[in-house]
């Protein structure tokens, strides 16, 4: 009897320690779960009922104890615009045997917007029942920080393609174009494919390669040139372009963003005021102050 009572109570103990080692998984299961905002779902086809994690219940803001939820409950708490296409999505696993893979929005009671990212798939269980059973998992701030990206890029986009002076964008180590907008694509002359398989020297004067790779170079941020450059169209026509720029990242290469302002005008007006200032519109002759400098500008160059 006493050798039973010691048998008994060592397996007592035993289980003791293999169901506190249990419970302790189940709060680490459990606490991991709640981190990482991942619910776990069974659903029994024909069943109505879906058993679920308390964190899975959480993230469709039924109470956490809920255990077993209605199934149309789940779609009732989903955006109006996602219900539909899920429920489709989901009947379509069900009848095919494929897997679940989806992403909607739910509206919890507060009227908060929440997205979730479903997964499932149909398995058998231990008594050979097939049973569906899946992950849910909080995306919402990756699916936000996705919009952000993608109304930057939108915003990006329409200061870039819509602006009326001529930007591009080109790679700072191959000089290439990675992008250009219409405004250069009309200025200059070049089809978009034309502009992407050329680099920016192409558009400039053999003498200034130099000059434009120290630009590049120079470290200054953002740079706002008060050089004026000479660009040359498809066509060979000059223009006098003052270049603004600043680095960026593009599709992750270091790039330089440059908007090009005409100023031929400009150059052009000058050069006439400063010719108008030396000569005789009537004659076309130099004024005699102009003549007077110019040949003590050259006696001083004889000597």
């Amino acid at each position: 009897a006493a050798f039973l009572t010691k048998r008994f109570l060592h397996s007592e103990s035993e289980h003791r320690a293999t169901r506190g080692e249990l419970v302790r998984h189940v709060d680490w299961l459990t606490k991991a779960q709640e981190a990482s905002r991942l619910g776990v779902w069974e659903l029994e086809p024909g069943n109505e009922m879906v058993r679920v994690s308390d964190q899975a219940a959480a993230l469709f803001g039924f109470k956490k104890e809920a255990g077993l939820i209605r199934f149309g409950d789940f779609f009732e708490r989903m955006h109006e615009e996602d219900r539909e296409r899920v429920n489709s999505e989901f009947l379509e696993s069900l009848e095919h045997d494929k897997a679940f893979r989806s992403e909607y929005r739910v509206i919890l009671p507060d009227g908060q917007i929440r997205w979730i990212s479903s997964r499932g798939a149909s398995v058998e269980d231990e008594a050979g029942k097939t049973i569906m059973t899946g992950t849910i998992v909080d995306v919402t701030e990756r699916r936000e920080n996705q919009a952000r990206i993608e109304r930057a890029e939108l915003q990006f986009r329409e200061l870039f393609d819509l602006n009326p002076l001529p930007f591009w964008v080109f790679d700072v180590q191959s000089l290439r174009f990675l992008a250009v907008n219409e405004t250069a694509i009309r200025k200059y002359g070049y089809s978009r494919e034309e502009f992407l398989s050329m680099t920016i020297l192409q558009i400039r004067s053999p003498e200034d390669r130099h000059a434009v790779r120290e630009s590049v170079d120079d470290p200054v941020e953002p740079r706002e040139s008060e050089r004026v450059w000479i660009h040359y169209a498809r066509d060979g026509r000059p223009m006098y372009v003052r270049v603004h720029s600043s680095s960026i990242q593009f599709d992750g290469r270091a790039a330089r963003l440059v908007l090009a302002e005409d100023v031929s005008e400009r150059v052009a007006y000058e050069e006439d005021l400063a010719w108008r200032a030396t000569h005789d519109e009537s004659t076309g002759l130099l004024k005699l102050r102009a003549l007077i400098t110019q040949v003590d500008a050259r006696s001083q160059g004889w000597h």
